[in-house]
């Protein structure tokens, strides 16, 4: 969720992401001409997309680098430290790292939402918990 804010960045960097990117927003947009929608048609896109936030999360980091960090980025190992020497290295930094925490904490909301909604989980959880209070389950 957060994390689309990066595909532009990386669309916009490597035609590589972009041929991978088009296709995934086409067949989006073909699907939502469907009367019936459902997330189970659409889930598909999201790996190309992660791809194309990542991409652009990067591409975001090396833009607010300089020249010389940015080869050294691309050719070794690069400290994080290194790389927040500059106030635009932090807001670039703790964007991303926003992003990914926000990202974590949805997942763990919109989790605990979808279990509560299904009622299947419950029915199932009930069945464990008297499978397991059961001599045969021991």
């Amino acid at each position: 969720m957060a994390t689309a804010v990066f595909i532009p960045f990386g669309f916009a960097r490597d035609a590589r992401i972009r041929s991978l990117v088009r296709p995934a927003f086409g067949f989006v947009f073909l699907m939502s001409f469907l009367g019936h929608k459902e997330w189970r048609f659409v889930v598909y896109v999201v790996p190309i997309l992660n791809l194309a936030a990542a991409h652009g999360a990067q591409a975001l980091y090396a833009f607010l680098l300089p020249a010389s960090q940015v080869f050294m980025l691309n050719m070794t190992r690069y400290s994080i430290l290194r790389r927040k020497g500059t106030l635009l290295g932090w807001l670039a930094f703790l964007a991303v790292v926003g992003a990914l925490a926000f990202n974590t904490a949805a997942t763990i909301l919109l989790s605990r939402a979808s279990i509560a909604n299904y009622p299947g989980g419950h029915a199932l959880a009930r069945l464990n918990m008297r499978y397991a209070e059961s001599p045969h389950g021991k």
